[in-house]
């Protein structure tokens, strides 16, 4: 069953939000239904998140870049493995943020391989985006 702190985080998600409101309001607001989940709510995350939209995961990394690192782990493990560049981007942003807030041993819970597989996008990547994957890389 879908709780109503989980549809709520959905709905926010879901919502289209102009660039600076989103980064200002909309990843704060959601930030603060993610702490709320339960259990049941991280499991319907993970099973939902993969068949949403390239927006909504990119959205879903910036949230989870402010959550509970072992557990949005779980997911952005999933999410490393989409085949959009700008998901993958986002993930190691995300990815990147955790390390920082919670120390490189958050990288225990992915595998090492996938993330260095990420230096093969540099060759289509704009300065900032390789930027991203460079300081992800360089904490492995």
């Amino acid at each position: 069953m879908i709780s109503q702190i989980y549809s709520e985080f959905e709905e926010l998600l879901d919502c289209k939000y102009l660039p600076d409101y989103w980064s200002d309001e909309g990843i704060f607001q959601a930030s603060i239904l993610l702490q709320k989940f339960d259990e049941d709510d991280w499991v319907n995350l993970k099973k939902q998140c993969v068949t949403k939209s390239e927006d909504w995961k990119i959205k879903c990394t910036e949230v989870l870049s402010e959550s509970d690192p072992y557990k949005a782990s779980i997911i952005l493990k999933y999410l490393l493995d989409e085949e959009s560049i700008a998901v993958q981007i986002a993930t190691a942003d995300a990815i990147n943020s955790l390390c920082q807030d919670y120390g490189k041993s958050i990288l225990d819970e992915f595998d090492k391989g996938k993330i260095k597989n990420l230096e093969s996008l540099y060759s289509s990547l704009g300065e900032i985006d390789s930027i991203v994957i460079k300081s992800l890389l360089s904490k492995l």
